[in-house]
């Protein structure tokens, strides 16, 4: 799932990702992901989600989905750098981040490993 306010950026994301087998789903904020999760009865394999967003960020639905008992693996993106997830709950497993921008390689790659 890939979940960003900026409507040509999500879109090209999910282009790459479909051009290499993956299958995708779009939400414009945390909020809308939340509602579309909730449909797909929380079966995603990743989510990819923007950090800064208006209604509601990439930090507060991670916090929500744990709340709510999931174990989604995330990748944040965002213009800042990796230091803006100040207030990640877990120090065992660092977040996984990519600055935008990115190039497509480096976004595959990334989800591949993720994945693997």
């Amino acid at each position: 799932m890939v979940v960003e306010d900026q409507a040509p950026l999500r879109t090209a994301i999910c282009a790459v990702l479909n051009s290499q087998g993956y299958k995708t789903y779009e939400a414009e904020n945390g909020k809308a992901a939340l509602n579309l999760l909730s449909k797909l009865n929380y079966k995603v394999d990743l989510i990819i989600t923007d950090v800064i967003m208006p209604e509601m960020g990439g930090q507060e639905l991670a916090q929500r989905l744990v709340s709510l008992g999931h174990k989604i693996k995330l990748l944040y993106l965002s213009g800042f750098t990796g230091d803006v997830l100040v207030d990640h709950d877990s120090k065992d497993t660092p977040p996984q981040f990519l600055e935008k921008p990115f190039n497509n390689k480096s976004l595959v790659g990334k989800i591949r490993a993720m994945l693997s």
